[in-house]
This record gives C-alpha cells, structure tokens and sequence, in this order.
C-alpha cells in the first residue's frame, strides 16, 4: 500500500474515532483533493482492514442532507448476546406475570417485540423457540385482577410517580376526594396498590387501584427522602399492616410433603421450624395483623392446630 494512502486513511481513522458524528463525505475529498471513486476505494479498504473485533464498521449513512463516513456499532445478533436465553425467560415470564395488568403488559409486549427482532433470520434460527416458548414457560396467576379498561387510569399513576405530581381520586370505600403523593406502585398477588402519602411528611397509606376512581392530577411535591417501601409492610404477612404485634404459633401434622411445602417458602421474615419427637412440625412468627394469617392457617383444614 503506498504511503500517501497508509497516511489518508490514518487520518480519515482518527477523524472519525474523534467525531462520533463522523466525517461529511464532500468535505473529506475536497480535505484530500479526491474524486468519488477515490473515495470510495477508501472507505472500502476501510472496511475490510479497520474493523475493530468485528463490533465496528466503517459505513456510509445519510444525516439530514448529506453523507457522512461514520464508525458504526455493529448491532450482535440476539442470540449471540451474552445471557440470551435468561433475556427471553425473563421477559417472557415478565409478559405473562404483568397479563392482568393490561397498559403494563403492553410495555413488555413492546420490549419482547424488540428482543425477537433482533434474532437473525427468525424463520430458521431458534425458530421452535419462536414458536413453542409459550408452552416451555408458564406462569399461574394468583386470582388476578382486571386491569383492562384502566389503561388511561395507569398511565396517569406512572406519570404522577415518575413526574411527582398529586393525584386526585375517589375510592370505594370513602366518598370523599382524596389528595394523595404517590410514592410507590405495588404488585402483590396478581393486583396493582398505590402506596400515597397525603402529604409527603405524613404516614404512608395504601389504596387498591382497581378501588381508586375519577384520577387526575395536581400539583407536584417532593419525593421524600425518607420513604422506604420496605418499611410500609414491615411485620406484614403479605401487604395488610396493623398496628399490634401477633405471636403466631402453630402445629402441623405429620405430613412430610406439608413439612417440605412450608420449610422451603419463607412465609415472613421471622418465622421459625421446630420438627417435634411426634413427627409434627412447629411453626412459629410474629406479624402486625392477622388479615391475612387466618385464612392462610384456614386453608390447611384439619392438618394444622392452632396453639395461639
């Protein structure tokens, strides 16, 4: 390769790792005194001699109007991405566990279109995956709620939490308008709850979206810097806070898959396992309300014996 052209393509080289708009084509030949078909000789022996790991090209793209010589991220098939199949799992499960959630679900629905589009020629590669990933992953809904005439109603909930805004609203069981600071968006169990502040200092409270109506917005407010979600169900045995302490305290009967079922779930972060000499197994822990508890305790039936 002579060297005046080793010495222009350094250059053209170093423009363009500088300038990540890259070099307008008309002016890099009038820069080098060059006619097109010079031009183009560079830029192909660009291509195929400066290629960096395969993860660049020197390409040729349109901006506005004119043409630039740009350094390109070459775009990795899906499939080759480094953690693929946990993408699609994830998303995939994503999709499903937020179905009842209508507006929400179609954010993940929006992001798997992007993920598969990006799997070269979808008709051949991992095409049984494409076509049966429905039925290799599965979610069972917990009695979900309907979400899917509130579609207007959740967009409005995402724009006051991200954007700080007050939202306005009636809910079922209190007629009059409510003011609250929304602060977290709750899934639990299939259902959407709003943890709100009616002002941002005061105790937090939460309300069923499916139970809020009439929402609207007003005006902003400050995220406060000492909210912890963590900390509205602390002590809870799922979401339902109370005030008191509660020492649970029961008896299972000797049923191994029933000790199997109940050691490996952690039930609440204080419970505790005893394996009695009679074959039955101990269980104890401390919530703040009993709303929950019961009818869980109810749903053993005569494999459980309360002790208090």
């Amino acid at each position: 390769m002579p060297a005046p052209i080793a010495m222009n393509l350094a250059r053209i080289l170093h423009r363009l790792l500088l300038d990540p708009r890259g070099w307008r084509v008309e002016s890099l030949k009038e820069e080098f005194g060059i006619a097109d078909r010079t031009y183009r000789k560079y830029r192909s022996l660009l291509s195929e001699h400066f290629a960096f790991d395969k993860h660049w090209d020197c390409v040729e793209v349109m901006d506005g109007e004119f043409r630039y010589l740009r350094l390109q991220a070459r775009k990795v098939p899906s499939e080759d991405q480094q953690g693929f199949l946990s993408h699609v799992a994830a998303f995939f499960l994503a999709r499903k566990a937020f179905g009842f959630a209508g507006d929400l679900k179609q954010g993940m629905d929006q992001a798997w279109v992007e993920l598969v589009s990006g799997i070269k020629d979808k008709p051949y590669v991992l095409h049984h995956l494409l076509k049966d990933v429905d039925r290799m992953l599965y979610v069972v809904p917990d009695a979900p709620k309907d979400y899917s005439d509130r579609a207007d109603d959740l967009k409005l909930l995402l724009h006051g939490l991200f954007h700080r805004r007050r939202v306005r609203f009636r809910y079922t069981t209190n007629p009059d308008w409510n003011q609250v600071c929304p602060l977290t968006l709750v899934v639990y169990r299939s259902a959407l709850y709003l943890v709100g502040r009616y002002k941002p200092d005061q105790e937090p409270y939460l309300f069923a979206v499916d139970r809020m109506s009439e929402l609207s917005l007003t005006t902003r407010f400050d995220y406060p810097t000492d909210y912890d979600p963590s900390s509205v169900f602390e002590g809870a045995f799922g979401i339902y806070q109370g005030k008191e302490e509660h020492h649970v305290d029961l008896l299972f009967e000797n049923r191994p898959w029933l000790h199997r079922y109940l050691t490996e779930r952690c039930w609440h972060p204080t419970q505790s396992f005893e394996a009695l000499e009679d074959g039955r197994l101990r269980m104890r822990f401390t919530v703040s309300s009993m709303a929950e508890v019961n009818p869980w305790i109810k749903s053993f039936g005569d494999d459980v014996t309360v002790v208090a």
